[in-house]
């Protein structure tokens, strides 16, 4: 675990998130794109090759993932 600005990160592999998660953390991140389709960003999630996310408690707090899924 890491501890950033008081609060522990817990790291998953292959772990996928729900929509909802996935969806505020985009919009979070204004990654607007992706949130305007989000049945074309959960296939793209659930066809990546890997998904690593960063967890704070049950809050998704960052995910990245290993593309080639014809998606995006």
């Amino acid at each position: 675990m890491v501890v950033k600005s008081g609060k522990e990160l817990e790291y998953s592999r292959d772990l996928i998130p729900g929509k909802k998660d996935i969806l505020e953390l985009y919009s979070d991140a204004g990654w607007l794109a992706y949130t305007n389709d989000p049945d074309c960003l959960m296939k793209g999630i659930n066809g990546s090759y890997g998904i690593y996310t960063a967890w704070t408690g049950m809050e998704l707090a960052g995910l990245a993932r290993i593309i080639g899924d014809g998606f995006t």
